[in-house]
């Protein structure tokens, strides 16, 4: 992640107290400076804003005002960073976590009797095996309980009611903290105009200015963008870093660290409000997608200690439980006391956060019919299995294809085509996104993200496409990206969409198993099957060279690799974000957290193609 940052034009007192770190040189005297701001973080954060607290505001009418333009240098702006956007930066490789230990209905039946069996009511976005291990529980024995024929990874009715025969305790929904379409950006929040919002409230955040990725934009624009480019509900966003710093009501200019690092300050990496506020939604998306998956089911504290969840919570409940944990590692005590403050600040701000609720999921969902997003005469290549849609913590929903080069003429045919008939919602860097319902609007109903592309002149918000339309090139643009690759991913009503969870993606029939490891697994489509080349040579991808799949029925247009580290093993785990086991301060991972490395792996154990 790279991260440039600027200061200039700054008053006396913040020269005598930036003195020693602006009269250093060279690479070290940077480098010790960084060390110490994350060392000092915390007992600046507790000297020069309330941490917790905010102060004790009226909600305020939120008048209309024009959209701020940013697309030329501000003249005086007093912090800049410049930030880039990552939705999918190489690190160690994320690992699929277990969940709660199963116990069965032998058990069971010794330790409770029928009648003490419980009652849970199925949420939006429900699926049987998700339940099943909230519960500790098999879904086989879920099933049998309650007489269901599905499919482990279907959705369930939304409303139904399952008797369940397990040891955790459910909580009941009094104790749920917001609703899921607070968290990710819904159609509860497709009409919210946050320039005026933000700007009706008169704080620091309306005089920010940072240029991300090139481009300048004000303070309310970062935090539209970071909502848009992580789909999480800028309404919370905002709490947040009202909560934390102040900036939506505090007309002040914010400072010490907290200008630096609004939200969080122990990763000197995160300078800037857009990698901060891309923190918090990197944070709040792994405990809601895990939740959701089934593979999250305990807040991780200070010392190993943990928070054990209800297996009745909902999943913006817990995203926001593990958000405090994150500001408030000490004690189970102090985690939920953050949340609440959080909470609070959110109701003082914008009311009560379940006049917004809106249904994610409904009874009967099915993905619409998509084809390959390219054309059928252009070579490609899958280079990566399921992996996180925007940031290294959202749903496993992305995948990767990269073009094939020709070695004779160094070239590729690099176009990207609908997949299917829609509306054109968004176009910014890197990005094309296509609603698929034709209102226009990407946080309601099946939309695509396109990332990695350039788009052809035509394209503009609002354009309509036809089914195999052209769109763009492929293009390394956008977020980060280390060769040519096209990266999609699929919402629905604003959530991330698992590529092989219960609306596994269907791309002309070909669907995905993830591996044990982000970017790794296999597609599939009746007895063919195509290994994601997550490390692709260029050799790799020029066609007639590397050592490319060829299996009965493949298409002309579409190769993966033979073999592959650590690929798909027989009895995965059940989807769910990336193992957390990391330092909080430096972000970075122990190599025993992640077991051996890709050469250290068995090789691979192909599961047979089913549907």
């Amino acid at each position: 992640m790279r991260v440039a940052q600027e200061r200039f034009e700054l008053d006396s007192e913040q020269r005598r107290a930036g003195g020693t770190q602006a009269g250093r040189s060279g690479r070290l005297g940077r480098a010790l400076a960084l060390a110490a701001a994350a060392l000092i973080a915390d007992l600046t954060l507790t000297l020069d804003t309330v941490v917790w607290g905010a102060p004790t505001l009226q909600a305020q009418a939120q008048p209309l005002a024009p959209s701020v333009q940013s697309d030329s240098p501000i003249s005086a702006p007093i912090h800049v960073v410049d930030s880039s956007r990552s939705p999918d930066e190489p690190r160690t490789p994320a690992r699929r976590v277990g969940a709660r230990p199963l116990w069965s209905w032998s058990d069971a039946a010794t330790r409770l009797a029928p009648e003490d069996a419980q009652t849970y009511q199925v949420q939006p976005g429900d699926s049987l095996q998700a339940v099943a291990l909230r519960f500790g529980v098999s879904a086989a024995d879920l099933s049998s309980w309650n007489g269901l024929e599905a499919n482990e990874q279907s959705l369930l009715a939304p409303g139904a009611t399952l008797q369940v025969a397990s040891p955790s305790q459910p909580a009941g929904p009094q104790a749920w903290l917001l609703p899921d379409s607070e968290v990710v950006y819904s159609p509860g929040a497709k009409d919210l105009d946050v320039l005026s919002l933000v700007e009706g409230y008169g704080g620091y955040l309306n005089e920010y200015r940072e240029r991300v990725e090139g481009e300048w934009l004000h303070g309310p624009e970062v935090v539209l963008r970071a909502a848009q480019d992580h789909s999480i509900n800028p309404r919370l966003l905002l709490a947040i870093l009202e909560q934390r710093g102040g900036w939506l009501t505090d007309p002040e200019t914010p400072r010490g660290l907290v200008l630096t690092y609004p939200i969080w300050s122990r990763d000197p990496r995160l300078q800037g409000l857009y990698l901060q506020l891309s923190w918090a939604a990197n944070e709040l998306s792994q405990a809601y997608y895990g939740w959701r998956e089934g593979s999250y089911h305990e807040v991780q504290l200070a010392q190993g200690a943990v928070l054990p969840l209800p297996p009745d919570s909902n999943a913006a409940s817990v995203a926001v439980l593990h958000l405090g944990a994150r500001f408030s590692p000490g004690s189970a005590l102090g985690a939920e006391a953050a949340a609440r403050e959080l909470m609070q600040v959110y109701s003082r701000l914008f009311g009560d956060p379940w006049l917004y609720e809106v249904p994610l999921f409904e009874a009967g969902l099915t993905q619409p019919e998509l084809r390959l997003p390219f054309p059928a005469e252009n070579p490609w290549v899958f280079t990566g299995g399921p992996h996180g849609a925007w940031g290294t913590e959202s749903a496993w929903a992305a995948l990767d294809f990269a073009p094939k080069w020709d070695r004779q003429r160094r070239t590729s045919k690099k176009e990207i085509v609908a997949l299917a008939d829609a509306v054109v919602a968004r176009v910014a860097l890197g990005v094309v996104v296509l609603d698929l319902d034709g209102d226009g609007y990407e946080q309601t109903g099946w939309s695509i993200l396109y990332l990695h592309m350039v788009p052809v002149e035509s394209i503009a918000v609002g354009s309509v496409l036809s089914e195999g339309d052209l769109i763009g090139v492929a293009a390394e643009e956008g977020g980060v990206s280390h060769g040519l690759h096209l990266h999609i991913a699929r919402k629905y009503n604003g959530e991330w969409v698992a590529a092989d969870g219960p609306l596994p993606i269907d791309l002309d029939g070909w669907r995905v198993r993830a591996g044990v490891e982000s970017y790794l697994g296999v597609l599939y489509r009746g007895g063919s099957e195509l290994l994601a080349c997550p490390y692709a040579s260029q050799s790799l991808l020029s066609v007639g060279g590397g050592e490319m799949l060829s299996s009965p029925g493949l298409p002309d247009n579409l190769r993966g690799c033979w073999n592959s580290p650590g690929a798909v093993e027989a009895d995965l785990a059940p989807a769910g974000p990336p193992d957390q086991s990391m330092d909080p301060n430096s972000g970075s991972s122990s190599p025993e957290a992640f077991g051996p490395s890709p050469a250290e792996l068995p090789p691979t154990r192909l599961r047979s193609a089913a549907y």
